[in-house]
Order: structure tokens, then C-alpha cells, then sequence
């Protein structure tokens, strides 16, 4: 009975470690949390798309809001692989979105937006989540006996922002 008892209580604690490690990806430890500068992407594109719109480029407007749409999705789930995946989509459809306006401000907000966008983008990746996770993996996930309790119950490992 004692070692049943062990064995569930350390899928429990793997399970919650995991869930842990994917959670700091949405709440903040030091700083700012990661998901942070995914809120910031998520907020130019849109005001980007709505100036592509405005400037005639109807086909990039639509990419982009595509591409934003995607990531929001993702964000809501919580599922960090389709995050990643749709965060690589909107940065590609923001890279290819070149505008010419006559009016100057117009001008202005479209290097704004993408300023913003492309600041938020390098601190997202600079953000420590995806060594962190990795760490876990390492010493923890991967290590006895928490890789036995893994593969026994089926504890899936936390997901990489990558």
C-alpha cells in the first residue's frame, strides 16, 4: 500500500512540475512573463492590419489578421506549440507587409507598428522560458525516477516555446 501510495503521489508531483514549468510561460517571475510580449505583437498587428487595410493592401491586411486570429487562438488554449507556430506565421506576414503611404503619419504608425512588433518579437526570444524548460527536462523530467513515472502514466513532458 506504501509503495502505491509513492508511485501516485510522484505522478502527481511530475504532473504539477510539468504544469508548473508551462505556466510560467503565462505568469510572471521576474520581469516580465514571456506572454507578455506575444499581447504586444498580437495588439500592433492588428493596428498594422487595420493601416495595411487603409493603404489599399487588402491581401496583406487579411494575411495579417489571419495570422493574428491564429496566435489569439493559440493563446487562449494555452497551447504553446500552436503559439509558436502561429507567432513564426504573423512575424512572416508582418516582414512581407511593405506600405507606401503619401500621408507622413501614416508613415510614421507603419514604422511604429513594426518597430513594436519587432521589439517585443527580440525580447520574447530573448526571454529565459525555453532554458528554463530545458533545465527542467534535464534534471528533473528526464532523470530517475520521474523518467519512469513519465512513461509509466504517460506524463507529457512541458512544451518549448520553439
Amino acid at each position: 500500500m506504501i509503495v502505491l501510495s509513492t508511485v501516485f503521489a510522484g505522478r502527481a508531483n511530475l504532473s504539477r512540475a510539468c504544469a508548473e514549468q508551462e505556466e510560467a510561460f503565462f505568469t510572471v517571475t521576474e520581469g516580465k512573463a514571456p506572454v507578455y510580449y506575444v499581447d504586444q505583437i498580437i495588439s500592433a498587428s492588428a493596428s498594422l492590419a487595420d493601416l495595411a487595410e487603409k493603404a489599399g493592401a487588402a491581401d496583406a491586411a487579411s494575411e495579417l489578421r489571419s495570422a493574428r486570429r491564429a496566435l489569439v487562438e493559440a493563446e487562449e488554449k494555452k497551447d504553446l506549440s500552436d503559439m509558436y507556430t502561429a507567432y513564426r506565421a504573423l512575424l512572416g506576414a508582418v516582414d512581407s507587409v511593405e506600405l507606401s503611404f503619401d500621408d507622413p503619419t501614416d508613415r510614421s504608425l507603419y514604422e511604429d507598428f513594426k518597430s513594436v512588433i519587432s521589439g517585443a518579437s527580440r525580447e520574447l526570444e530573448k526571454s529565459d522560458y525555453n532554458e528554463r524548460v530545458n533545465d527542467f527536462l534535464i534534471n528533473t523530467y528526464y532523470s530517475f525516477p520521474s523518467s519512469v513515472f513519465a512513461r509509466l502514466f504517460m506524463v507529457d513532458a512541458p512544451e518549448l516555446f520553439a
